[in-house]
Parts: C-alpha cells; sequence; structure tokens
C-alpha cells in the first residue's frame, strides 16, 4: 500500500548507529517516505557500508550532513530511491546544521532539517534562521516544509521575550 501523499517524518535519533535496526524497521513497518533525522552522531566523511546497509531498507537511500567540528549533532535523510531527491549546499551557520532537500514531483517542494544544539546562542540562531529563510524563500517556485529540532524551549521567559 502506498501513501497518495508524500509526508514526511521526523525522528531525533541521538546517535544512530546504536538504533539502525529499530529505525529501518520502523520505515519498513510504517512505509515511511521521507524520514529526516536530527543528532544522527555522525562524523564527516561518508558512511561506511556496513552502517548504511544497517540503516536503509532496501529501496532507500541515506544523505548526511554531519556536525563539521566537536561531537554529536548532525542531520540526515532516509528516503526511498524512488523519490527525485537532491540535496542543495547551503551557507554554513554557525548556530545549526541544516540539511536542505528539494524534492521534485509535480511542484518543487524544499525540506529543511534543522538542528539547533541546546547550548546555542539563541541571537546567532535567529540572526543564522532568518538568513537561511531568505535564501530558501527567495526560490519562488517551491512550497517549504521546515522540521527539525530547534532546542527552543518556549516555557523560558528568555525565549518568550526574544521571539515576540
Amino acid at each position: 500500500m502506498t501513501n497518495d501523499k508524500t509526508v514526511p517524518t521526523l525522528f531525533n535519533a541521538r546517535f544512530v548507529r546504536n538504533k539502525a535496526m529499530a529505525i529501518k524497521d520502523y520505515v519498513v513497518d510504517n512505509n515511511i517516505d521521507i524520514l529526516a533525522l536530527t543528532e544522527t552522531w555522525l562524523p564527516p566523511g561518508n558512511c561506511d557500508d556496513l552502517e548504511a546497509g544497517t540503516l536503509c531498507p532496501n529501496g532507500y537511500r541515506f544523505l548526511h550532513v554531519p556536525r563539521m567540528h566537536g561531537r554529536g549533532g548532525g542531520v540526515g535523510l532516509l528516503c526511498k530511491e524512488t523519490l527525485r531527491i537532491n540535496s542543495v549546499l547551503t551557507d554554513d551557520f554557525q548556530s545549526f546544521e541544516v540539511m536542505d532537500i528539494r524534492l521534485r514531483s509535480l511542484k518543487c517542494i524544499t525540506f529543511l532539517i534543522i538542528y539547533q544544539p541546546p547550548d546555542s546562542s539563541y541571537s546567532s540562531f535567529f540572526q543564522d534562521f532568518s538568513r537561511l529563510l531568505e535564501q530558501v524563500l527567495a526560490d519562488a517556485i517551491s512550497h517549504t516544509i521546515i522540521s527539525g529540532d530547534f532546542n527552543l524551549h518556549v516555557e523560558d521567559s528568555l525565549i518568550r521575550s526574544t521571539i515576540y
């Protein structure tokens, strides 16, 4: 049974290596078209074959943007190979990691997968996020879906005063 719409799903993995089989089973059992992942904790460089083979069900592929310095972080995308998806490079942002994915079908859809670490500066985040939105929204032919782990705790009065 296939979905009549491609709906992205988000999962904060907090290290995909120790959850690869559970992620793979979830994707297969629920016929997930697109799974966005935050906190992959994978190092820079290509993922080894064992890791990709363990994580990817048959007919899927895995794209990844690691944290370039330090440990943790990183965002990734597990998607069906039949989808016409391209990863687009964006500027490097200091306050968060981002993956810019373009799905080409009847319309162009942009998926942004974002991970902001909890110790990141809120003012830096809002400046970087505004710059990202300016870049992405300049593409007027695209629909945009933004997902991720922003670590914005709106119950915190400092956050509320920054947002509003």
